[in-house]
């Protein structure tokens, strides 16, 4: 089975041998930006400036064997670059096969040949990769875990369930700032599903940062009124609130 995530850096080399690529236009010049690893965030943050939300729909309908930019950006370890698309609206599947149209398919760069049956393949791959993940948070084992679901992230980057999983991974490890990421990606892809408010309103705790680990719980609540680990988890945090704003008054200073 072809490995997608060598297949995406193939065909990135390729696009970026064309002879037109450097006259490809923003669109173009958005997609590298989003995975160059020097500048990323900040080429980012330059051509999405100014642009309200069409705008932005358009920079980002642009895609290498049908994966965005977003998507790309994650596959190569952009984390930064990650960040700051989601910061900025972007849609996690625009330029790919799942969202917008103007994406280089797996044709362009020469797999047509037996696509669906490698399509189906890494979906198989990815469910053993995941299912191993779940047998290591079983075990206690959250660094292996969360390499197993990093795997799988690879394989299908639009899975919701994984970066909720790895979120779970990064809370039990006390990586708070890797857990709010996982979570807000999880909330992006969906945003319908009370797991992603739950992760990151965990993952603000973990930051001290109660008042936004209440508004994760509420937006939570709004989704589902009456759960009852959610609602513990608001209760928890207005607590902790509460006890931030006494200490914080009751500090003073030291002449």
């Amino acid at each position: 089975m072809a490995d997608p995530s060598f297949n995406f850096r193939v065909g990135l080399a390729l696009r970026r041998a064309l002879p037109y690529y450097n006259d490809a236009g923003p669109q173009s010049e958005f997609f590298e930006a989003a995975t160059h690893a020097t500048s990323a965030a900040s080429g980012v943050s330059q051509l999405a400036s100014g642009k309200d939300a069409e705008g932005k729909a358009w920079l980002a309908d642009m895609g290498v064997s049908g994966i965005g930019p977003l998507q790309a950006a994650a596959r190569l370890g952009e984390m930064e670059s990650c960040r700051c698309m989601v910061e900025l609206g972007f849609d996690i599947n625009a330029g790919s096969q799942l969202g917008t149209h103007n994406s280089f398919g797996c044709c362009c760069v020469g797999w047509k040949t037996g696509c669906c049956k490698d399509k189906q393949d890494g979906q198989n791959e990815k469910a053993q990769l995941k299912l191993c993940g779940d047998k290591a948070v079983k075990r206690k084992d959250y660094r292996g875990a969360s390499n197993f679901y990093s795997q799988a992230i690879e394989m299908d980057p639009t899975d919701a369930t994984l970066y909720s999983n790895r979120s779970l991974c990064h809370l039990q490890m006390t990586e708070a700032e890797a857990a709010l990421f996982d979570a807000e990606f999880c909330i992006q892809l969906r945003p319908e599903w009370i797991k992603g408010y739950y992760r990151k309103g965990a993952a603000l705790m973990l930051l001290k940062k109660h008042e936004k680990a209440c508004d994760a719980f509420m937006a939570g609540l709004k989704l589902e009124p009456g759960n009852a680990e959610m609602e513990k988890a608001l209760r928890e945090a207005i607590e902790a609130m509460k006890k931030h704003h006494v200490a914080t008054k009751s500090f003073k200073p030291s002449d």
